[in-house]
């Protein structure tokens, strides 16, 4: 994807590789870079003469997300209740991922670049 800044984005993913399920990222920019690894179990990596070995990475979405889907499920029901006052995610925000998947989606098809101009927000 490119943005109107002039920024590009490439998304590779895979459910099946023989490792795990990939899922990292990488943001480059004029002032660093970001980096997002795999999450496993832990973080230590055992080093010796054979060479390094660390756990496995986290397969399932559950694994991975468990934490993060109970606190949207009850940060609405909160929001139902009247405990919390507004929702987080707004529609907006919704609609555009439908739009941008939707855009992947046909690139893929087609093969081609999908050109998002009714798509303008100041957030991407």
């Amino acid at each position: 994807m490119k943005f109107p800044s002039g920024c590009i984005a490439s998304i590779d993913l895979s459910r099946h590789a023989v490792y795990g399920y990939d899922q990292r990222m990488e943001i480059f920019g004029s002032k660093g870079m970001l980096e997002q690894q795999n999450k496993a179990p832990t973080s230590i990596v055992h080093h010796n003469e054979s060479g390094a070995c660390k756990n496995p990475i986290e397969a399932s979405f559950l694994q991975r997300y468990g934490e993060a889907y109970e606190l949207e499920l009850q940060h609405f029901i909160n929001v139902v209740l009247g405990i919390e006052k507004e929702i987080l995610v707004k529609k907006e925000e919704v609609i555009q991922i439908c739009q941008i998947t939707s855009a992947c989606e046909e690139s893929y098809r087609t093969g081609k670049p999908i050109y998002m101009s009714s798509f303008q927000t100041g957030a991407i």
